[in-house]
C-alpha cells in the first residue's frame, strides 16, 4: 500500500528507450494499482482510486501536463479501461460501465471468492478473467 506521502509518477519512454518526460502529480492514491490508456494522438488517461474509494480519471497532454481531473465513480476498486472505451470495476460485484460511465451490467461475484478480486483482465472475446482469493 502507498504511504500517505506517496504521489503518482508517470513517465513517457519512446520505442528506443529514451525518457521523453517524467511527471509527479500531487494525488495520493489509496491503492498501488492504476490503469492507463492512450487517447488521441499523444494524450493519455489514468484511472486511480483515492482513499474515499473515488475512481478519478486524469487526462494528460503530450507533455504530461494535467488537462482534466474528475471523479467518475464512487465506491469501487480495481477499475480498468475496457476495449470499447468503458470501465470494468469491482465491489462484491463486477460492474461494466460504458464510455459515458453509465452502468451496462452488474454480475455478483460467487461466494467462492472470499477475499475479493485481486486482478481483472479483458479476454480477446470481450469477456473478463478474474483472479481472487478463496479459503
Amino acid at each position: 500500500k502507498p504511504h500517505d506521502e506517496d504521489h503518482i509518477l508517470v513517465s513517457l519512454i519512446n520505442s528506443q528507450g529514451d525518457i521523453r518526460w517524467v511527471r509527479t502529480y500531487d494525488i495520493t492514491p489509496s491503492v498501488d494499482k492504476h490503469d492507463l490508456r492512450q487517447i488521441g494522438n499523444q494524450s493519455f488517461e489514468i484511472l486511480t482510486v483515492l482513499r474515499q474509494k473515488e475512481t478519478v480519471l486524469i487526462t494528460l497532454d503530450s507533455a504530461g501536463n494535467v488537462t482534466s481531473q474528475r471523479t467518475i465513480l464512487t465506491g469501487y476498486s480495481l477499475p480498468k479501461f475496457t476495449s470499447d472505451g468503458g470501465i470494468i470495476a469491482v465491489t462484491s460485484h463486477i460492474l461494466k460501465f460504458d464510455s459515458r460511465y453509465q452502468l451496462e451490467w452488474d454480475t455478483m461475484i460467487k461466494e467462492e471468492i472470499k477475499w475479493g478480486v485481486k486482478a481483472i483482465a479483458q479476454t480477446r472475446d470481450g469477456g473478463y478473467l478474474l483472479v481472487g482469493m478463496s479459503e
